[in-house]
């Protein structure tokens, strides 16, 4: 279950199609941007093409590429009458992690930064469908920063009482998903050299409250992989979330003001 496999006959067959129209289809895309909802940019490393989530009227929520040397010209990257989110560009800005929603829940896939055929990585089963606060299970937050892996959330080992969600990386090249040592997380992210991983306890992505100072207000705490030990990060009576490194600074939101 945890082997890199096809996707079925018609899920592959599907998303051929829309990958070999991508590109005819950039020019009609551009002149529909006004009525695009975005989300969830991301940048390459070279701070050339953004990759961003959309929300359009017939589109659906598709994942678009930009490629800021051509004047914004934009293309699909897997348009397709699924649901695809939170897409995020390697290190080395080849491939693109995401999740999508392709035959029937959650899971998550890998495609080259160029187009083509997803490839699915993740195969146990997804929680859900839950309330929208809840978010989706298999949730892609990045990449080791060797490329080699995608980080991701899962409900997979939820026991509904300590562990709501874990942190997991799964390789590109296909195999089994990898639990990372902290007992329950939500958002995280490795630091440049890979020792060390920001993250926060409970997973709030989706969940809209506003100076929330009870049982799921949270800190930050950063955690050695070697040493197994980890410090709390700039703690607050309320929340700090949607952690990320920048060099050696750690960037977050937070209610405290």
């Amino acid at each position: 279950m945890g082997r890199s496999r096809p996707l079925s006959k018609g899920a592959e067959g599907r998303l051929q199609a829309q990958a070999a129209s991508g590109r005819e289809s950039a020019t009609e895309l551009r002149s529909l941007r006004a009525n695009f909802t975005a989300s969830g940019l991301r940048w390459t490393p070279d701070g050339r093409h953004v990759v961003v989530n959309v929300l359009g009227d017939s589109t659906g929520q598709d994942i678009l590429v930009l490629d800021l040397d051509s004047a914004g010209a934009v293309r699909p990257l897997a348009a397709t009458p699924a649901l695809e989110w939170g897409a995020i560009f390697s290190p080395d800005g080849k491939w693109i992690a995401f999740t999508g929603q392709y035959e029937g829940d959650e899971q998550v896939y890998v495609v080259s930064a160029e187009g083509g055929v997803p490839k699915r990585l993740t195969w146990y089963p997804a929680h859900g469908p839950g309330a929208p606060r809840h978010g989706s299970d298999n949730q892609v937050y990045g990449w080791t920063p060797d490329g080699a892996k995608v980080l991701f959330r899962s409900l997979r080992d939820a026991e509904s009482a300590m562990v709501q969600t874990a942190l997991y990386t799964v390789p590109v090249t296909g195999g089994l998903p990898a639990k990372l040592p902290m007992y329950t997380a939500g958002a995280g992210e490795f630091s440049p050299d890979g020792k060390r991983l920001v993250y926060s306890p409970l997973f709030r992505d989706f969940r809209t409250w506003k100076r929330y100072e009870g049982g799921w207000a949270q800190d930050l705490f950063v955690y050695d992989l070697a040493a197994g030990t980890q410090a709390v990060v700039a703690p607050s009576k309320r929340t700090e979330r949607d952690p990320m490194w920048i060099g050696e600074k750690i960037f977050f939101v937070s209610d405290r003001d």
